[in-house]
């Protein structure tokens, strides 16, 4: 068995829209070991109540048994842990929080812009996808962040040049799941997060 590298840290993985938990189920068996306890966030992701999903999050972010939590975000699961960790006054609760976010919804989905006129009304993340100003929203000054993007992104528009995205993994906005380069990524943000090995080459934090 794996040795807890993070014993007083909490892991909580969030997938994306149209993206089952189950995609992320090869990262949480790949890391579930390393942390004091793991959560495989799962959530309607069509036709839902967004608020009640984004509250869920909040909650279960400041209930936890650990002192400090690492959220390992998917698309737009991103977006529901911005969300979350914007509602309320994040700055007095006791968790910190660090955040490696996976292909993440930064701008404006050009699919999502060709269905709105046909869906926008029946789901709230089809609205927020195609509004650059919905989907921009940062995440709280005290949450430090890596991004991990795909070279062959076909979904999500290339990150602004002031993200400073330096790493880029060899896969695709979903296969980055599954590969094992995809996983090594994440293992590699998390311990450059965590502090307990040096910085990761080609890996930028921001903030």
């Amino acid at each position: 068995m794996t040795k807890t590298e993070f014993p007083a840290t909490g892991l909580i993985l969030i997938p994306g829209f149209m993206s089952p938990a189950w995609m992320m189920r090869p990262l949480h068996r790949a890391l579930r070991d390393r942390f004091a306890t793991t959560v495989l966030f799962d959530y309607p992701r069509v036709f839902s109540n967004l608020s009640k999903t984004v509250g869920q999050l909040r909650n279960r972010i400041d209930a936890g048994p650990v002192d400090r939590w690492v959220l390992v975000t998917h698309s737009f699961g991103d977006w529901v842990a911005r969300a979350a960790l914007s509602r309320g006054d994040h700055s007095d609760s006791p968790k910190v929080v660090k955040a490696v976010s996976i292909a993440p919804v930064i701008d404006a989905v050009p699919m999502a812009r060709r269905v709105r006129p046909l869906l926008g009304r029946f789901s709230e993340e089809i609205r927020i996808m195609s509004d650059r100003r919905a989907v921009r929203s940062a995440y709280p000054p005290n949450v430090q962040r890596i991004v991990l993007w795909t070279r062959w992104e076909w979904l999500m528009k290339a990150p602004p040049s002031d993200l400073h995205e330096l790493k880029t993994i060899n896969a695709t906005h979903n296969s980055v799941l599954f590969q094992p380069a995809g996983i090594t990524a994440v293992r590699g943000a998390i311990q450059q997060l965590c502090g307990t090995s040096p910085a990761v080459q080609g890996i930028a934090a921001t903030v």
